[in-house]
């Protein structure tokens, strides 16, 4: 006789279903931030790859003309609303976009945008984040090509700004700060500003110590490429760093969308991630912050790490 054979069927208990749940799940909670996480590094690498490609560029520029380009060119610095270039737009040719720069003005005899109407709306990679959120144009200044990369101006607030409020009639028709290198002062004097000619031989505190440009994000307005808009809106090209302008937190300031920090390109040309929470605060009793010590470039202060 053929002995008598069980059914045995097989699939999952109730509680192993449950453990496979509960399994899955804390795997997904696990890989999702972590994939977020690599995705942010990944923007902030290429980001820092777009700044050492700037910093080249100055270099080279330097090379030429023995200085580095002014934040913007202009031929009186009275409040006004005619459009100037800036570094960004001196810098093409040194960013694989000599054509787009023969296409404009000549900086060196006439300063204003060019009048080719499409050059202030052409859309650079070169100077795009990969992080920031903005379209292609910058509705927050006059919906021109934007420019995620600016200028360090030092750690002197602007001039519309007074004790970190907005005067009354911001931005006004106060005329643009310029002072002669031989009268700026050691502690706040950053690299650009309107007509300078700073040259490496000017960044007394040594380029590995001194900020060339930092970020821009939609958060603090970004910038426009081409220039300013008007004498009034330096921060259109460039950023200052006094105590008003804490990073991630100032209209004014520097600022981005990765994590908790800025990048940030020196004037040797290497690329730093700065800490939002970089020690910043005005001079007492002779005592520089870092975050102003790296924005001023003759104020005597070492900087060991930061």
């Amino acid at each position: 006789m053929r002995p008598c054979l069980t059914d045995r069927r097989t699939g999952f208990t109730l509680v192993e279903l449950m453990v496979a749940s509960a399994s899955i799940g804390l795997l997904v909670a696990l890989f999702v931030p972590a994939a977020q996480d690599a995705r942010d590094i990944a923007r902030s690498v290429a980001c820092r790859n777009q700044m050492k490609q700037i910093g080249l560029g100055f270099h080279n520029y330097h090379a030429v003309y023995n200085s580095l380009p002014a934040a913007w060119y202009a031929r009186y610095a009275d409040g006004d609303s005619v459009s100037w270039t800036g570094w960004s737009f001196a810098l093409l040719p040194y960013l694989d976009q000599a054509g787009l720069y023969n296409r404009g003005t000549d900086v060196a005899t006439n300063p204003q945008w060019p009048t080719v109407p499409d050059i202030p709306t052409v859309p650079l990679s070169a100077y795009r984040c990969p992080a920031d959120t903005l379209g292609d144009m910058n509705p927050m200044r006059g919906g021109f090509a934007i420019n995620n990369y600016s200028g360090n101006a030092g750690s002197k607030a602007f001039p519309r700004l007074y004790s970190g409020a907005m005067q009354q009639y911001w931005p006004g028709s106060l005329p643009a700060v310029f002072e002669p290198a031989a009268k700026q002062d050691r502690l706040t004097a950053g690299i650009f500003q309107l007509n300078g000619r700073v040259g490496f031989r000017d960044i007394v505190d040594g380029t590995s110590n001194t900020l060339m440009a930092s970020e821009r994000a939609a958060t603090s307005g970004a910038g426009i490429w081409m220039g300013v808009r008007s004498n009034q809106m330096e921060n259109d090209v460039i950023t200052e760093f006094s105590e008003h302008a804490r990073l991630n937190a100032s209209i004014t300031g520097a600022s981005s969308f990765h994590n908790s920090s800025v990048n940030a390109l020196l004037a040797d040309g290497s690329t730093r991630v700065l800490s939002q929470d970089i020690e910043s605060g005005p001079v007492v009793a002779g005592q520089i912050k870092v975050l102003q010590a790296l924005a001023g470039r003759m104020d005597g202060t070492p900087l060991s790490s930061f």
